[in-house]
Formats: structure tokens, sequence, C-alpha cells
């Protein structure tokens, strides 16, 4: 009993509560400080970001813009804690130098087994630095089409036509094509009887192809095409219209040809079993 109001003097005596408050001032200083860093790093690192208004595909950068920041927010925060983590630790009279060693023994056996996690962060690391893939871009990659939503350290999620959100991790993402950059072709296929007058439907396609792209100046990128002849099978035969446009307007462009090829075919007496365009996700 006589050990325990010895402690109990010794801990309430002024020179230890003075002690304390200073630590406990400390900590709040160094935490407040902490926090104060990570809010300036994200404006700055907004306003650093942020495309000029103006500039040349000023949505594709302010979309890679906003994905490189979300990142660059997490790594931030991340060192900014650890260092206050490690800074608070030495206030309170804790080795930081032991807790340290013992954490990077338990990350290195949590990182051999966890070579999957840290191939896909660094694959997603170079994807957004490379910037190939941005937010609402138009992918194909590995058999998935669709718009992409979120691309993380570790995984990329795209949304399918029909709904369906998948998440694919960044280290199965080797190959990949994007619709959304440069000019697409608006692609539409008709099949048409095999005994089809090719030369009288070849002349019909490219009249009403050319005539759309004349009342479309701000979506085609370039000359009409028309292929009279892609295939010969059983169904019959193939003709081929493609007109180069701007990718925002590729889907509407083919509904459009569609109809108008649909229309034209009919008023000149040209049966046609199918009409189909290229594959599209929005």
């Amino acid at each position: 009993m006589e050990f325990g109001r010895e402690v109990l003097r010794e801990l309430a005596s002024p020179a230890q509560l003075a002690a304390a408050v200073r630590t406990l001032v400390a900590v709040a200083v160094i935490v407040a400080a902490a926090a104060a860093v990570v809010s300036l790093s994200r404006r700055v690192l907004d306003r650093l970001l942020q495309p000029l208004p103006g500039v040349r595909d000023y949505e594709a950068r302010l979309a890679r813009a906003r994905t490189l920041a979300s990142v660059a927010h997490s790594v931030v925060r991340y060192t900014v804690y650890f260092v206050a983590l490690v800074m608070i630790l030495r206030q309170v009279h804790v080795d930081a130098t032991a807790v340290l060693a013992s954490a990077g023994i338990a990350g290195l056996a949590v990182g051999l087994g966890a070579q999957t996690l840290v191939r896909d962060s660094f694959s997603g690391f170079f994807l957004l630095l490379d910037g190939g893939l941005q937010v609402g871009d138009v992918v194909s990659v590995g058999g998935e089409l669709g718009q992409v939503e979120q691309i993380t350290l570790r995984n990329t999620q795209i949304r399918r036509y029909t709904g369906e959100l998948v998440t694919i991790p960044n280290g199965e993402i080797t190959r990949f094509a994007n619709l959304s950059r440069g000019s697409l072709r608006a692609v539409v296929l008709a099949t048409l009887p095999a005994d089809a007058d090719l030369d009288a439907a070849a002349a019909v396609a490219q009249r009403v192809a050319g005539t759309w792209a004349a009342a479309h100046p701000d979506w085609v990128t370039g000359p009409v095409e028309v292929d009279p002849l892609v295939e010969l099978s059983p169904a019959g035969v193939s003709l081929r219209v493609a007109v180069p446009v701007l990718p925002l307007y590729r889907a509407e462009a083919e509904r459009q040809l569609r109809w108008q090829l649909r229309q034209a075919f009919r008023n000149a007496g040209l049966a046609v079993q199918a009409l189909s365009a290229s594959p599209w996700p929005m």
C-alpha cells in the first residue's frame, strides 16, 4: 500500500503533470499539423492537376486529372499519417525504431503472400501514369466491352452496356482497345440476297451515307467508304458502309445510318435480309 501511495504521489507531482501536459499538447499539435498538411495538399494537388479551361481535349484531361488526384491524395495522406505516428511514438517515449523494424518484418511476410496485390498496384500506377485509360473512356479489355467508371491502383471498373459493373485487376490488363481516342468508323453491314444487284445497292448506300455525312459535318472526320462485296456466304452477299466519326457520335451515327439505309433499300426495291453494326456499349 505504501508503495502504491508513493507511485501515485510521484505521478501527481507538478513535474510529472507538467510533462504529461506537454506530451498531450505536442501530440495534439502533431495531429492538427498532419490534418492541415493533408487538407492543404489536397487543395494544391487539385489545383496543379486541374487542366486549364479551353485546352484541347479538356474533358479527357479533366477525367485523367480526377483519377490521378484521387491516387495522389491517398499516397500523401498515408505518408503524412505515418510520419505523424512516428513523431507521436517518440513523444510518448516509445522506441519507434523497434516498432518500425517489427512492422518491416511483418510487411515482408505479408508481401511474400500478396505478390498479386503488389503486381496489380504497380500495374495500376503505370496505367495511370501513361494515361492509356481514363475515367469515361469506352474500352475493350479481356473480352469485356464497356465504359470505364473508376481506376484505382488495384483495379479498373468497367460498366457494360447492359448495366453490370465489371472489376478487372490491373495486373490482368496487358492489352486493351480504347474506343474513345481519335476517330472511329461508324460501320453498317447490310446482307442482301445472293442474286441482288450489287451495283445498284452500292449506289444507294453511297448516296444515303454521303447525304447523311453532309448533314453532320461536326460528327464526320473523313470520307464515306462503301465496299459492295465484303462477304459471300449461304446467307447472301454483304455490303459494308463505313463513315469515320468522332467517338462520341459513333453509336448514334450507326443507328441513323441503319434506319436510312433500310428505308432507301426498300424504296429502291432491294431486299435486305439483315442490317447490323459494330458492337457499342453506349
